[in-house]
């Protein structure tokens, strides 16, 4: 019953992909978005691969390592940005950003506005993926009976939350404050239904 959802999905992102009158950005996607439909798919797919090939407490463990390492770097490129040392406009970012076929491009690559955006392009992106990852990485550090793995959560989860402030995302914010309430609400209820 699970995989019922993905299918409709997918269903839907290629019944809308057939008749889109947009088929340049059906398959290739469109300035600073380039989710196609083969993006969206594969989506589904990663989704659809770490249901099924994930099997045990030591594979979830590295994937939630990994997860959080790539989350730590994101938000320390983030947190460099807003005390004005942008990575991406050094002569290694602007490398990276162009590679050697646009890099006689690299005069024109410049930061705009005070918003964190690091490696994420918008600042809006920033404050959605830290509010969604800041939750899951906070309650396994307070859930953790491993010390290794509490330090190292709540870390990433202080990372989290302080580029969260830094990218000035408004949908990020108004995420965060959801999650407080709801998790207010979760544990008023344990204490009371524990009495």
């Amino acid at each position: 019953k699970i995989y019922i959802p993905m299918i409709i999905y997918i269903v839907l992102v290629i019944l809308s992909s057939i008749f889109s009158a947009y088929k340049d950005v059906v398959t290739i996607g469109f300035m600073d978005r380039y989710e196609n439909v083969f993006v969206l798919m594969s989506y589904i797919i990663s989704m659809f691969l770490a249901m099924n090939m994930v099997e045990d407490e030591r594979q979830i463990k590295a994937l939630l390592y990994s997860l959080a390492t790539s989350a730590i770097i994101i938000s320390v490129i983030g947190l460099c940005q807003y005390i004005g040392k942008n990575f991406f406009i050094t002569d290694l970012g602007k490398k990276l950003i162009l590679g050697n076929k646009y890099s006689y491009l690299s005069e024109q690559v410049s930061t705009t506005g005070q918003a964190v955006h690091s490696t994420l392009a918008n600042s809006n992106y920033v404050g959605v993926y830290t509010s969604m990852l800041f939750p899951l990485f906070s309650m396994i550090a307070i859930q953790s009976k491993k010390i290794l793995d509490k330090i190292y959560f709540g870390l990433t989860s202080i990372f989290l939350l302080f580029t969260l402030f830094a990218s000035n995302s408004r949908a990020g914010l108004v995420a965060i404050a959801i999650y407080f309430l709801l998790a207010l609400i979760i544990y008023i209820k344990e204490v009371f239904t524990s009495k």
